[in-house]
């Protein structure tokens, strides 16, 4: 049975892509009947294309790879059975010269618009996908997730505009009467003046954001997944309101990048590349921060560098478990990894080192670092772990961290399973 789902499932996917290109190409032809005028032709022609192939890949849960078969589809279609007309921003002529020549020229728009069409499809098949796990990731966050991955593109905007608001009431008028005092004779002068400010301009909104994803890393714990919510978060704020300047690579009203004589950008135009531009940043400064904060994160076996960082990250790596949903066994592979490190830190006499921690403001550290130290801070850990066992959804627990509670209360109770003296006998 299952050697047949699996035969029957790319089956599937052939005849769904192959049906569909069929109907797109349909609805072009009806599209190109109507006389439409051609900016209107181009719009309709790109909604033919986007509608369907996004309705096939929700419905029948394609992947970018099955879209290739549209390839092949539409090189029958235009090739053998086409209608001249637009086909999305490609206008295909008629061949109705018998000479060589036009009709070469025929086949060539053709294949630009197979190009085209399927390149499309392909960028509207992975826009989907990507939606799709936005959705899917954020409907496994609680109240605090939220939170803690929208504040850091809220202190960045209102940071951001706040500093721009600044430059383009005092700073800049104050540049331009400097420049305005020099005669033609100092052009050299200021077009250092221009390049420094320029440099300076772009580095401080560069700090901006590092300084924020920095904190916001070592608070929350940030990792590249979470840039999937920050990400969409900084252009709908940016899209909102961005004061007329300069941002980094990016100009915004009246002025279009580098060149002065460009049209004004529009700020949802402008706010992708302003996003893309910050993302990437944030993206340097989170990990070069977790680099920093769990170093060999990566080499199990290998003794660590830095054992606090090291048992601070095999925390966040078991609450990452649990928040997934992950298998029991890894779970309890970095407990072990934790158990080794506080077993150095016992040789070395350096055990209250971690005794910080259970202060932690995350609840899974606290949990963690209290059943390691139980066995030598009785008193400090069972207050710790009181105070978990005691905790709800109702009181702002995490869901994914409802088992910790019992856990803790049975640990308090020396009803753990009988780890308490696997702890004493480990270390």
């Amino acid at each position: 049975m299952d050697k047949k789902a699996k035969i029957s499932l790319p089956i599937k996917s052939i005849l769904v892509v192959v049906i569909t290109q069929i109907v797109i190409y349909l609805l072009n032809l009806i599209q190109i009947n109507m006389g439409l005028d051609p900016h209107n032709s181009i719009l309709v022609s790109f909604l033919v294309v986007i509608v369907p192939t996004a309705f096939i890949v929700v419905l029948f849960k394609l992947k970018p790879h099955h879209l290739l078969l549209s390839i092949p589809v539409w090189c029958i279609t235009l090739f053998l059975f086409f209608v001249p007309g637009r086909y999305l921003t490609v206008q295909v002529p008629a061949d109705t010269d018998i000479a060589f020549t036009s009709f070469a020229d025929s086949l060539i728009y053709r294949f630009f618009a197979i190009i085209e069409i399927a390149a499309l499809e392909l960028l509207i098949t992975l826009l989907v996908i990507f939606i799709k796990k936005i959705v899917i990731f954020c409907s496994k966050l609680d109240r605090n997730d939220v939170l803690k991955h929208t504040i850091l593109p809220l202190l960045i905007w209102v940071t951001v505009i706040l500093y721009m608001n600044t430059v383009n009431i005092l700073i800049a008028p104050l540049i331009g009467h400097l420049c305005s005092q020099l005669d033609n004779t100092y052009s050299e002068v200021i077009s250092v003046i221009w390049l420094t400010a320029f440099v300076l301009h772009a580095a401080f909104q560069i700090v901006i954001v590092c300084i924020f994803t920095t904190k916001a890393t070592r608070k929350f714990s940030l990792s590249a997944k979470s840039l999937l919510i920050i990400i969409p978060v900084t252009y709908l704020l940016f899209a909102l309101y961005a004061p007329h300047g300069f941002y980094m690579l990016v100009y915004t009203g009246r002025w279009s990048f580098i060149f002065s004589t460009h049209p004004a950008m529009p700020y949802w135009y402008a706010s992708i590349f302003i996003t893309l531009q910050y993302g990437f940043v944030m993206l340097c400064a989170l990990c070069a921060t977790r680099a920093k904060m769990y170093p060999n994160n990566d080499k199990e076996n290998k003794e660590p560098s830095d054992l606090i960082s090291e048992i601070l990250y095999c925390s966040w790596k078991r609450e990452n478990i649990l928040k997934e949903n992950l298998s029991v066994a890894r779970y309890n592979r970095y407990f072990d990894r934790m158990t080794r490190c506080a077993k150095i830190l016992k040789d070395e006499k350096r055990l209250d080192t971690l005794l910080p921690y259970l202060k932690n403001d995350n609840i899974s550290v606290r949990f963690d670092i209290a059943t390691l130290l139980f066995p030598y801070y009785k008193n400090e850990c069972t207050e710790v772990l009181s105070q978990i066992a005691k905790m709800t959804e109702e009181k702002g627990l995490p869901k994914h961290l409802a088992s910790l509670p019992e856990s803790a209360d049975k640990l308090v109770n020396n009803d753990f399973f009988g780890e308490v003296n696997a702890y004493e006998t480990s270390f």
